[in-house]
């Protein structure tokens, strides 16, 4: 068991696994009942895993019991999709050894993956230890070693036993559903959650890790990207340095959702360097579960990027990865990103159909926000508008009800993308407890489609193309583009300014088009509508020259390139800025950069 700690620890999955099945022939052990079946659920062995483990809880004792407990726990969540049986399985354990901050993290953390946030906030409430745990982790200006590779510069912001009961809790209000919760003690001093975090920093170990992580969860779930994206590189630093890994294992389990609160925060660039770092130093150790979750999570930066041809290879492989694996859970979270990445293409095919029959079905862990979303769309494709706009309007009741704001901030916001000016009020009202300039640039959005102001549109266009969300530009240029087309309110024809903002606005849609991998989302229809009979946007001339200009070539140099004078090329210039609306290079080169 001393040998198999040590290949845990080294993320050699695979020796860890032959050294708890020889230490399991000499008779039942929980510990290395614990390791096996951590192995075995990675690999999609699951009824194997609980087999294994629902022994190991049968006869574990005070120490183990916890340990065991939460492995099983998950084993029940990710493979068959039981919550129920999860968190009963975490309830048995807290009557037998009473409560632990490890049991309480591992239920938010499934509870929130489970999209029942209002009850992990709650319960992370409940804990003491989830305002002023393990400081040390919390702080991460710590972050050193091979951990830093996760906190790219600059930015913004053991034991083998299980861990001793803490002590009262705080107690709870009755939980705002049905769905069971642990129990707590009571506390005679409740302090609230998210405090602030106090120093000194004491040693982490597994609860804080596991409580920071599940702070992560909640924080992102909630709209607060920001602190999520502290605490996740805190619970980092603080895996990397704990030794005793049987409770918490593979220190990259926070590393893509790291991503994903970057994502969320508008830091696509860093969300992109994160997820690759994070599965890079993943492929050391074999762990296909987590390398679906990173498959998952670089589809979706790719999708914001306004990449779906990309994305759709992200969420193909990450889904065959699960589907090998028997991962359900992750399965159906990848099959809801590929028929988002599709939809975004105009295609609503076979996976939208598989979609269909769970978001049509009954409710469950697998019928979560980003299903409904992602049906809406597969809906709108297939021309079924109105239908697609009840199925957001019906998500975002239930993610509201159910604690998810940002995914009902994303929601609502696809209704501004599609034009549906009634959402801007209440994108706005979300927005404005969430955390961010990606959040921030919604509400614009919206406010600027309620107010029918090109204008402001316009504007909102530049941020989106500032924040590295080029298909959001192009779809946010192409609703200004389709104001300027309609004569201003109280005037029967158009000014002739209109008719050049609207040839800009287009003009600079369809080029930030052109680097989004064949989307054809509804906002972008409409530069579809302009007519066989409508100008070139650009010269053939004119578009090479402009590439060589926002590549840093001077007029001289193309010139010299293209045998042109260079009175030539200033003059060709010229009329690419007024085409699109630019007044320099810089400006030329943001709106015409790579993919």
């Amino acid at each position: 068991m001393r040998a198999a700690g040590r290949a845990l620890y080294a993320d050699d999955v695979d020796t860890m696994c032959r050294l708890a099945r020889a230490a399991l022939v000499h008779g039942p052990h929980p510990r290395a009942a614990l390791m096996l079946g951590e192995a075995l659920g990675q690999r999609g062995a699951f009824t194997e895993g609980i087999a294994v483990l629902e022994r190991a809880f049968a006869v574990a004792g005070p120490e183990d019991v916890g340990s065991v407990a939460v492995t099983l726990a998950v084993h029940h969540f990710y493979g068959p999709g039981r919550l129920d049986r999860a968190l009963a399985v975490l309830a048995e354990a807290v009557g037998r050894a009473g409560p632990s901050p490890v049991l309480t993290g591992w239920e938010v953390t499934l509870l929130t993956a489970a999209g029942r946030t209002d009850l992990a906030a709650h319960a992370l409430a409940g804990c003491p230890e989830s305002a002023s745990g393990p400081e040390s982790a919390l702080d991460p200006s710590s972050a050193s070693g091979p951990e830093s590779a996760l906190a790219p510069s600059p930015s913004p912001s053991g034991p083998d036993a299980l861990a001793p009961d803490p002590g009262p809790s705080l107690p709870r209000e009755p939980a705002p559903a049905s769905v069971p919760v642990l129990p707590r003690s009571p506390a005679a001093n409740p302090a609230p959650a998210f405090a602030p975090v106090p120093d000194p920093a004491p040693v982490p170990d597994p609860a804080g890790v596991l409580l920071l992580q599940a702070r992560l969860r909640v924080e992102l779930a909630e709209g607060r990207a920001e602190d999520a994206v502290r605490s996740g590189r805190a619970a980092y630093t603080a895996h990397r340095a704990v030794t005793e890994r049987t409770e918490v294992f593979y220190p990259a389990r926070s590393s893509y959702l790291i991503a994903a609160a970057l994502l969320e925060a508008g830091r696509l660039d860093e969300a992109d360097r994160t997820a690759r770092d994070g599965l890079e130093e993943l492929l050391a150790a074999p762990v296909p579960a987590l390398v679906t979750w990173f498959g998952w999570v670089r589809g979706r930066i790719a999708l914001d990027r306004g990449r779906p041809a990309e994305a759709a290879a992200h969420f193909r492989e990450a889904r065959a990865q699960a589907h090998l694996c028997g991962h359900r859970f992750a399965e159906q979270r990848v099959l809801a990103g590929l028929v988002l990445a599709q939809a975004y293409t105009g295609h609503a095919g076979a996976a939208a159909a598989e979609l269909a029959a769970v978001a049509e079905g009954p409710d469950g862990p697998w019928r979560q926000a980003d299903t409904l979303r992602a049906h809406a769309w597969a809906l709108r494709c297939q021309g079924r508008a109105g239908e697609a706009v009840a199925v957001l309007g019906t998500a975002t009741a239930d993610a509201l009800a159910h604690g998810e704001r940002a995914a009902a901030l994303t929601l609502q916001h696809d209704l501004v993308r599609w034009g549906e000016r009634a959402a801007a009020d209440r994108v706005t009202d979300l927005a404005a407890t969430a955390q961010g300039p990606y959040e921030a640039a919604r509400a614009a959005h919206a406010r600027a489609l309620a107010a029918a102001d090109p204008d402001a549109l316009t504007a909102v266009a530049d941020t989106w193309t500032a924040l590295g969300t080029v298909l959001l530009a192009a779809e946010t240029l192409a609703q200004a583009a389709s104001l300027w087309r309609e004569p201003a309110p109280g005037e029967r024809h158009r000014t002739p300014a209109r008719v050049v903002a609207e040839r800009r606005a287009t003009a600079r849609a369809l080029l930030l088009r052109e680097r989004c991998e064949g989307a054809a989302t509804p906002a972008l229809a409409v530069l579809t509508e302009r007519g066989p009979g409508a100008p070139a946007v650009l010269s053939a001339r004119e578009l090479e020259i402009a590439h060589l200009a926002a590549r840093g070539r001077t007029s001289k140099e193309i010139a010299a390139h293209r045998g042109l004078s260079v009175r030539t090329v200033d003059n060709t210039l010229g009329r690419v800025y007024r085409k699109l609306g630019v007044n320099d290079r810089a400006a030329l080169g943001r709106l015409l950069a790579p993919p």
